[in-house]
């Protein structure tokens, strides 16, 4: 007998809508809700949880049905007490929904009435954080721990940016992204208001708020009707893969605080002020004379060179940086000597770093063992939950056959479409960037061949490329443009 034949002949509901607010009820009516959730789902994915045809979407559909619940006149959405009673009745990706349109009428009407289209950007450091917020206290319960982990984590992930942002002066009265005046200049005023509209208020907002969907997915294994349905890892009990994660996050974040502060390193002295772009900076005189054509002194080493063998363009004047790495007017040394952006190749492994609480709360422990012998994974992968779930409904027969979803499932959820949309995002908005700086400096054609665009390992195959394969012309060419000494690539690493 089928799984499918097995709940029929049971009389259990063939659909469940979970998209309304938290259900009670005996261990039965709960274990048949999930057992018939697990009927629909288990084909195809390893918990109902991670079907998005279980929750996510009707909760998404029913979220009109909600809205006039709460709002049955337009007079009440100048009642705060309407919004009270939403935010307590509706599932929390329906309340999510509301919070993101609020964002995007203001950004919209904010840019309109300033003219200024960095108004998602201003924000862009607190949102992800708002949403995960909202979905692991929403309830007003304490997150599991797990939960609490994943959060803590968006946390750390805002602190860091919104430092930087600091740094840069992004939340600046006026401030806008340099990028969105020279788009707006190449485009006519319908084209750019159909962006504005569109794009720039609305669908910002929604890749913003899709990146909490990792919260999103944990927090509703706390809803009533999967008690009885636990995963293999359940988000009460922390374990090891959660410390592993957590420790590759915070790498990742310094690797990121790191290339952050060379960039900044470098803005600085391009326009001869220190690190925080407020003060001059001080040329010690023997390398100021160096720098104007002389020579050192007799029997003096300065930056490995004896007298006369330094030229001014190769004088380290400030933390390792030359009048050659001003003249070429990019960063191209430290973290930037392997990656084009190495900040941005951080930022999006962090939203997949997320992604992955969701993973490993269901995955099997045994997975890779399993996966070699072809066996059935759920069985071997400590889903005897669902099978306990099944038995403990009395109208359910004792014995369930359960098949084995798709093994890419394990991988792949819907929470993966925040990370997804991200790296889109910035794949798009890191080639129109490069379009610019190609076009303001002429060194920056080498450093696209020389250097990978996101990846070091990307830069460690050209660098092979050139070695082998270039001519050492080309080779002395592509390098010396991209770190300033013809055929010397070591000065790269400083």
């Amino acid at each position: 007998m089928g799984v499918l034949d097995l709940f029929t002949t049971a009389k259990v509901p063939t659909s469940v809508n979970f998209a309304s607010g938290g259900r009670t009820g005996s261990l039965d009516t709960l274990a048949q809700q999930a057992a018939t959730a697990a009927a629909h789902s288990l084909a195809y994915f390893p918990h109902p949880v991670l079907d998005p045809r279980v929750h996510f979407l009707p909760a998404l559909h029913a979220f009109p049905d909600a809205v006039r619940a709460s709002f049955p006149q337009w007079s009440a959405y100048l009642d705060p007490r309407a919004y009270v009673d939403f935010y307590a009745h509706s599932d929390p990706i329906q309340s999510a929904t509301m919070i993101c349109i609020g964002f995007s009428s203001y950004c919209y009407a904010m840019q309109q009435a300033t003219g200024n289209a960095s108004q998602v950007d201003g924000l862009w450091t607190f949102l992800p954080v708002i949403y995960a917020t909202h979905f692991a206290f929403g309830s007003g319960s304490i997150p599991e721990p797990r939960v609490l982990l994943l959060w803590s984590l968006y946390v750390l992930w805002s602190a860091r940016l919104t430092y930087n942002a600091v740094r840069r002066g992004m939340f600046k009265k006026g401030e806008e992204d340099y990028r969105w005046p020279l788009l707006r200049a190449s485009m006519n005023r319908l084209s750019w208001e159909l962006l504005t509209i569109t794009f720039i208020a609305p669908i910002q907002n929604i890749l913003l708020a899709i990146t909490a969907l990792p919260v999103y997915v944990l927090v509703t294994l706390s809803r009533p009707e999967y008690t009885v349905l636990q995963p293999t890892r359940p988000t009460s009990t922390l374990v090891p893969a959660d410390v592993i994660l957590t420790l590759l996050l915070l790498l990742n974040l310094t690797v990121q605080f790191i290339a952050d502060h060379q960039q900044q390193l470098y803005q600085g002295f391009k326009r001869g002020l220190d690190i925080n772009c407020q003060n001059p900076i001080t040329i010690p005189a023997d390398k100021l004379l160096l720098l104007q054509g002389g020579t050192s002194p007799a029997g003096v080493v300065i930056n490995g060179n004896k007298a006369g063998q330094v030229h001014p363009d190769n004088v380290e004047l400030y933390h390792g940086l030359t009048n050659g790495d001003k003249k070429r007017g990019f960063v191209s040394k430290g973290l930037w000597a392997w990656s084009r952006h190495p900040n941005f190749c951080c930022e999006q492994q962090t939203w997949w770093i997320f992604y992955a609480f969701t993973v490993i709360t269901f995955l099997p422990p045994s997975f890779l063992v399993d996966l070699g012998k072809n066996s059935n994974l759920l069985e071997k992968g400590g889903m005897a939950a669902v099978q306990n779930a099944a038995r403990a409904a009395s109208k359910l027969a004792t014995k369930v056959v359960y098949p084995s979803p798709p093994t890419w499932t394990y991988f792949l959820n819907y929470a993966a479409a925040g990370a997804l949309a991200m790296n889109g995002l910035f794949y798009a908005s890191t080639l129109y960037s490069e379009g610019v700086s190609a076009g303001k400096y002429p060194a920056y054609a080498s450093y696209q061949k020389r250097v990978g665009m996101f990846h070091p390992l990307d830069t460690l195959l050209r660098g092979l490329y050139y070695r082998l394969v270039a001519s050492d012309k080309t080779r002395e060419t592509v390098e010396g443009e991209t770190w300033g000494e013809l055929g010397d690539a070591s000065k790269k690493v400083n």
